[in-house]
């Protein structure tokens, strides 16, 4: 059973920071999730927010006053912010990781990256952008993409024909069958909420649902944020668990 943890060790660490990457991959989780956004002048930084206000500070630690658009900001001006502070003075100084600090920790440490399907919302230059930053590392065993749409799943084959597929949309037979077509030679990670969330029109997994994933590729069950839940991941046989910190490899 394989750890994924969710922007980084984010119960611990600030979320999306090299602190909570540096500390999943030192306490042993297999793979690494993060959020991608386009600043004003198109750097690909990372950040789960579409906004600033919720995890960024102001140097001297003051909360923004105003909340402000990553898309409205500058690169150079996100130095004027905090990413660190908002969860405790032991983090403070934590700057905003770009794509190419996360690339280079990753490729260095050989620990494996999963870009979250917000990419599909990116402009089209924007997403050849960032495919192009990927193919640059040449490390496309450790990178994942995940889709939740079959057509921009077709997108990412074409482009990293190995890569690591992460498919979080709806699953049955029909879809199944034709995201194998679409990504034959892809290893496949195939995604379902242990709970039923109320903004999600797909149900909780069960069992049918978890063998039925299992002839396509691996099961993984998101996100664990309690460590009660870590029985029912088993009981279903779970390959992957993507928490936020809350389940342990001493834990497994």
């Amino acid at each position: 059973m394989i750890l994924q943890a969710h922007r980084g060790d984010s119960k611990r660490f600030p979320e999306n920071t090299m602190s909570a990457f540096r500390a999943a991959y030192d306490e042993g989780y297999g793979i690494i999730e993060l959020d991608m956004k386009f600043t004003k002048d198109n750097r690909c930084v990372i950040l789960h927010d579409f906004s600033l206000a919720r995890t960024a500070r102001n140097l001297d630690a003051s909360p923004l006053e105003n909340d402000i658009k990553i898309s409205d900001v500058i690169f150079d001006d996100l130095a004027k912010y905090d990413f660190g502070v908002y969860m405790s003075e032991r983090f403070k100084g934590e700057k905003i990781p770009t794509l190419e600090d996360v690339f280079n920790f990753a490729c260095e440490n050989k620990v494996k990256l999963k870009f979250d399907n917000v990419l599909q919302r990116f402009t089209d230059e924007q997403i050849d952008s960032f495919f192009d930053a990927v193919a640059e590392h040449h490390e496309e065993e450790i990178f994942g993409f995940t889709s939740n749409d079959l057509a921009f799943t077709e997108r990412i084959v074409k482009r990293f024909p190995s890569c690591d597929i992460h498919y979080d949309g709806p699953v049955n037979y029909e879809t199944l069958e034709k995201l194998k077509k679409v990504a034959p030679n892809n290893p496949l990670y195939i995604w379902l909420p242990l709970n039923k969330m109320p903004w999600l029109e797909y149900p909780a997994a069960d069992m049918e649902q978890v063998e039925l994933a299992k002839k396509y590729g691996l099961v993984g069950l998101w996100i664990i944020t309690d460590p009660s839940d870590l029985a029912r991941c088993v009981e279903l046989g779970a390959d992957v668990i993507e928490t936020d910190g809350a389940i342990t490899t001493e834990m497994l």
